[in-house]
């Protein structure tokens, strides 16, 4: 990438980025003026996403992913928001959060804001060191690099978000939604190459513990809320999977806790349950597992208002909610004819159409299927959730779901016992999902991978469990001593799996436990007066300095990232790393994302045939491939086994143009010389 490139693409989403801003601040103040602080930064950054989202969702349907159309829509979006809530001045008025759940607003004590400014920077340390290890040696998640930047790649490459892009022989994950990845999306654009994406999820984890902090503000536990949910988001489960890579779980977490958060603060006014309804039809936007847990808080939500305002908070709370969050469900239903087409929706001869999962559909257990055999809990389980949580893991999960049962009883206000109702719930969903044991019968190896889907319900207990000291003050410090030392396990006692990069793991906690004591000391510093210095004038220099250095870091980072960029990648997907403009056929393997080169100008697919109902299957005879490579015009075909014999891999090497330019034995990588023009296969 060059200089000239690079300063262009800041300046096209700077440009997008401060209309959209400066148009959700005025929304902001329009609809909610009584909010301040944090609570109105956390509005307006789901406002500002909402607006970002909508415009991306509205251009690809009609093929205009594109990088000046969504400039000019995104900036002229914001300044429409803007100049329209300038103009209809405070459209609503809510109560102050002082009239929210609980007995004040606060942060939990004098020293509690110290406490979480040192534990937000551990963790932001931490989850900035394995954002570095990325960004020295390539993202190494399997989602990521199996779906979810292929599917930000593609639609960078055609403008198209609701043509279904098939990346394996199951169409599994061909139907999720995938609200976070046009943010990456929109970074590809802007810069040509991916080297937003390793970034994104550290940005994403600021929010939540925003998020967390609000769920936590009514009450006067905030400070305790944050700490809570640091817990769950320094759990090796989270610190592996997230920073660095494209998941989009922290995504969903955020979107999630922020309508919480609303909820709480907002006592159920139309403006505040409206803001909520939108972050709820997000959360549904980035997460299939997030449906249990926004449909238990939608019910929640319209049940608790107070019987005069059922009915406008009911609307108030749907309308956004289904605009927000219905856009790939829409899609699966007009390319698949079933909005949830991994389901057999429907009765009888009413059953909507759903397309075949020849491969998953076999390994579709729930952790409920396997109560009571202590064998499966020996072997998978257990192991499970030492390696996933921590030696700590038993706390990690009791705790929260302790704490939200005792809660749901003992809870002064409706909407907080509701809250923790909702929490109860996600954790029960999560225990009858399928797949959440995925695996062969006896064998739910993906019971390890598949804990991410807990993750929700344990960020909404460890955010509401402080609330429950509420009706014993004196129980605060333990919470609090409880909380740390719990975040103290989780970062140190790892187990198996370690919660910081290998290699560099002493001097990375050293250097992060340095920065977490000097910035509890800054916050533990500006909350007493000091005649000569104006904190708001330093907070703003050094949000200024930051920004500032951000730009020549930034270049630095790129750069590095472009350097590093999968060198270790196995022979079978190294070779393409400098590779531009070319037509890639994939076979057997379903990890494809290195093969889209530096520039992403790279065309790949996984070929296979097309099927009714946007199905989708391998080839199964020699000439059903060749009529794919040759309708597709690839040059290069991967084929990476799967299994002991890959037919593609004899198929493809019957045709006396192709050769072998790479691989390592079992994989290999054709270049097709010559054209294709028919198929080399024996009748």
């Amino acid at each position: 990438m060059t200089l000239a490139r690079y300063v262009f693409g800041l300046a096209a989403l700077g440009t997008a980025g401060a209309f959209v801003v400066w148009g959700s601040w005025r929304l902001r103040r329009a609809l909610l003026p009584d909010w301040s602080g944090a609570l109105a930064r956390l509005a307006e950054a789901v406002i500002a996403l909402a607006e970002v989202i909508a415009v991306e969702e509205v251009l690809g349907v009609v093929g205009l992913f594109r990088l000046g159309a969504l400039v000019v829509a995104v900036a002229a979006a914001g300044l429409g928001v803007g100049v329209l809530a300038g103009r209809n001045g405070q459209l609503g008025r809510s109560p102050s959060p002082s009239g929210s759940p609980g007995r004040r607003v606060g942060e939990g004590g004098r020293a509690m804001p110290a406490v979480a400014g040192t534990v937000s920077a551990l963790v932001v340390s931490q989850w900035a060191a394995r954002a570095l290890y990325v960004l020295r040696h390539g993202m190494d998640n399997v989602d990521s690099l199996w779906f979810h930047l292929p599917f930000a790649a593609r639609a960078m490459q055609s403008g198209w978000l609701i043509q279904p892009h098939f990346t394996d022989v199951d169409p599994l994950t061909t139907y999720f939604p995938a609200t976070p990845e046009l943010l990456h999306g929109m970074g590809m654009l802007a810069f040509g190459r991916d080297n937003l994406s390793p970034l994104l999820n550290v940005a994403w984890l600021g929010l939540v513990m925003l998020a967390a902090w609000c769920v936590g503000r009514p009450s006067g536990m905030a400070a305790y809320s944050l700490t809570g949910v640091a817990v769950v988001l320094a759990t090796p489960l989270m610190v592996v999977s997230q920073p660095g890579q494209a998941t989009n779980d922290t995504a969903g977490i955020f979107f999630l806790l922020a309508a919480v958060a609303f909820l709480l603060n907002g006592a159920s006014t139309v403006p505040a349950s409206a803001l909520a309804g939108l972050a709820g039809g997000l959360a549904v936007g980035c997460k299939l597992s997030l449906l249990a847990p926004v449909a238990a808080l939608t019910i929640a939500a319209i049940g608790v208002a107070p019987r005069g305002r059922r009915r406008s908070a009911g609307v108030a709370w749907t309308l956004p909610l289904v605009l927000a969050g219905s856009y790939w469900y829409a899609r699966n239903l007009a390319v698949s004819g079933n909005p949830l087409p991994w389901f057999r929706l429907g009765i009888g001869r009413l059953r909507l159409a759903s397309p075949s999962f020849p491969v998953t559909r076999p390994l579709r257990y729930s952790i409920l299927h396997y109560a009571g055999d202590r064998r499966v809990w020996d072997r998978f389980f257990h192991p499970g959730l030492v390696h996933d949580l921590g030696t700590a893991w038993a706390a990690v999960l009791l705790v929260p779901l302790g704490g939200l049962l005792v809660l749901a009883v003992v809870a002064r206000h409706p909407l907080a016992r509701a809250s923790a109702i909702v929490g109860v719930l996600a954790a029960v969903a999560y225990v009858v999902t399928p797949n959440g044991a995925g695996g062969p019968q006896g064998q739910p190896f993906l019971f390890l991978y598949n804990m991410r889907y807990l993750t929700p319900a344990l960020a909404i207990g460890f955010a509401l469990v402080p609330s429950v000291s509420l009706r014993w003050p004196a129980s605060r410090p333990v919470v609090a001593g409880a909380l740390v030392a719990l975040l103290v396990a989780t970062e140190t006692g790892a187990g198996p799996l370690p919660a910081w990069p290998a290699g560099r793991r002493a001097q990375d906690m050293a250097a992060a436990a340095g920065v977490a004591v000097l910035s509890g000391l800054l916050v533990l510093a500006s909350r007493r007066p000091v005649p000569w210095l104006q904190w708001r004038i330093v907070r703003r220099a050094a949000l200024l300095g930051g920004v500032a250095l951000a730009l020549p870091l930034g270049w630095w980072e790129q750069s590095a990232w472009a350097g590093a960029r999968y060198d270790r990648a196995p022979p079978a997907y190294a070779w393409a790393r400098h590779v531009s403009d070319a037509r890639i056929a994939v076979a057997g393997s379903y990890i494809q994302y290195p093969l889209y080169g530096q520039d992403l100008s790279n065309r790949v697919q996984f070929v296979g045939v097309r099927l009714p109902h946007g199905g989708f299957r391998a080839a199964q005879s020699c000439a059903e491939w060749w009529h794919e490579l040759i309708r597709g015009r690839y040059r290069y075909v991967v084929v990476v086994p799967r299994q002991s014999v890959q037919p593609e891999m004899a198929w493809t090497g019957a045709d006396p143009g192709a050769r072998i330019i790479a691989g390592d034995g079992q994989s290999a990588v054709f270049r097709i010389d010559g054209g294709l023009t028919q198929a080399p296969c024996r009748r």
